[in-house]
């Protein structure tokens, strides 16, 4: 999804304003665990307050991504 999804303007476009973080499960496994990440990937979406809004485990394509964020992003 690194190549492909989140390369795509029409996500970084939906994407523009908000914070994309990336964890490493291997190197940052605390971060993982506090985040009950289990499988790779996971696109979990928090609000500023760090309440999961969404999770999805498995690929998105850009389309998918778009359509989700639309739920989220006004």
């Amino acid at each position: 999804m690194q190549r492909t999804t989140f390369l795509d303007s029409s996500v970084l476009a939906k994407l523009a304003d908000y914070q994309l973080t990336k964890v490493d499960v291997e190197t940052e496994p605390e971060i993982s665990a506090a985040l009950s990440v289990s499988a790779v990937p996971t696109v979990i979406l928090l609000d500023s307050a760090g309440i999961e809004l969404y999770r999805r485990v498995g690929l998105l394509s850009p389309t998918e991504m778009v359509l989700v964020l639309n739920d989220f992003i006004e």
